[in-house]
């Protein structure tokens, strides 16, 4: 069920080759049952056997729900292909890059009349704070539903912060206690780092990682908006995260930008090093590690200054524009929000819905695990306000990246300085995105 968590790069790139080919819309027309609702996912067959088992339950007079087996490593090639031959399932699993590309394009389903109606047994009034407001690529496009949501923040071994002297972080603690524990753990054990990095999307280090710490301390965000926005703003507070944690890279604390790979993860399922920062799913992997035991390490949130800022990563479901019976998809998409994932979920507990009548489930699970501090740092985040996207969706989102993947990089690993070189960059941004406008 990992790959809940992958970006589609492949299927976001597949939008321009719809738009090269002249594709103004698409229609359901996968299974040739007229009864079925269709969907697909990028599951693995242990997990779709799962949701088979928790789709038959599923019961709307002679409708009923099929999904489309294709291997999860062919998601990519197969989402492209069907939408190119206009043959796309009611539904499939989606994140905020491909809702966003497609989206913009006119192909996909807009689901916001639905959600205002609060029908099938879906409030959309509950879920987590900003994970379906993020849905919205612009006001009254809602084209798909946010499903589970990524958390991350900072798995400890307690046996390395025992002989360090350092106590257990708790959803309360701030970045200086961060920063402090960094400091402390390089040499604990022979661990050559403080802080050991896996490759997440929302890069601890990055711009929209940095200003979790910049908005905690009072800083404006860096994007106005989730999918939406139109230039991207510094202020003060994000080039001293910038500085800070340059500092720490530099300094040889934080394994370098370069390395931050699984290699990190294994390490630290090993035991073999005391601080990594990850997302929640990793938990599953570390349950069943045969180097440590549950009670032996824990999950911390991302730190707190005067308010709590966590990130927002969630992923999600899309239809395509034309379909032959929306009212059965809606209901059959608000049975997966509200039934089929908690099922799903209480045997593999790897990301919290973000329906969140629907979580119960899974932080049973976790519980019951032995992985508390993960159940309680993951509803810690995902009940927070104040929320910071992990990466950007717009159009212009890999053109910037171009721009951020070497002269933030250089910032961050002390090659260019903070004070003078993040004004150029974002000069450098803004001029992008003028040039390749989100309308």
């Amino acid at each position: 069920m990992n790959n809940w968590f992958k970006t589609l790069t492949g299927a976001v790139a597949a939008v321009t080759a719809l738009v090269a080919t002249g594709c103004s819309g698409l229609s359901s027309s996968y299974s040739v049952d007229p009864d079925a609702i269709t969907y697909f996912t990028w599951e693995d067959t242990t997990t779709n056997a799962a949701f088979d088992q928790a789709f038959s339950g599923f019961s709307d007079g002679a409708k009923h729900v099929e999904r489309i087996d294709i291997p999860s490593a062919e998601y990519n090639q197969k989402l492209t292909s069907l939408t190119l031959a206009q043959k796309l399932p009611d539904f499939f699993w989606c994140n905020l890059d491909t809702a966003e590309a497609m989206g913009r394009q006119g192909l996909l389903y807009n689901w916001a009349s639905y959600a205002k109606r609060h029908s099938s047994g879906l409030d959309t009034t509950k879920f987590s704070p900003d994970t379906l407001d993020a849905w919205y690529i612009s006001p009254g496009k809602l084209y798909g539903l946010p499903t589970l949501a990524n958390t991350y923040g900072f798995f400890y071994n307690k046996s390395y912060l025992k002989k360090a002297g350092i106590p257990v972080p708790s959803t309360t603690w701030g970045w200086d206690d961060l920063f402090s524990m960094i400091k402390k753990l390089k040499g604990v054990n022979g661990s050559p780092y403080g802080l050991w990095t896996m490759d997440a999307p929302s890069g601890l280090y990055s711009i929209n990682g940095a200003n979790l710490l910049s908005v905690g301390e009072g800083g404006q965000k860096v994007g106005q908006g989730y999918v939406d926005q139109t230039r991207l703003d510094y202020d003060q507070q994000l080039i001293d995260a910038a500085k800070q944690w340059s500092s720490l890279m530099t300094a040889g604390y934080v394994m370098p930008t370069d390395q931050a790979n699984a290699n990190a993860t294994a390490a630290f399922a090993s035991g073999r090093t005391g601080l990594l920062y990850g997302g929640q799913w990793l938990a599953v992997e570390f349950l069943a590690s045969t180097s440590m035991k549950p009670g032996d390490w824990g999950f911390a949130p991302m730190p707190t200054v005067s308010k709590a800022v966590q990130p927002l990563d969630p992923q999600g479901i899309c239809s395509p524009k034309n379909l032959t019976d929306p009212d059965a998809v809606w209901k059959a998409m608000s049975y997966l929000e509200t039934t089929a994932l908690p099922q799903v979920l209480a045997k593999a507990p790897v990301a919290p819905p973000a329906y969140e009548p629907a979580a119960g489930p899974y932080y049973r699970s976790l519980i019951k695990s032995g992985a508390d501090s993960t159940a309680a740092t993951v509803e810690y985040e995902m009940n927070a306000k104040t929320k910071i996207p992990v990466r950007f969706i717009a159009p212009w989102s890999s053109r910037v990246g171009d721009i951020t993947n070497v002269q933030w990089v250089n910032i961050i690993n002390g090659k260019a300085p903070a004070q003078t070189a993040v004004p150029t960059m974002f000069a450098d941004i803004n001029k992008t995105i003028k040039e390749n406008p989100v309308g």
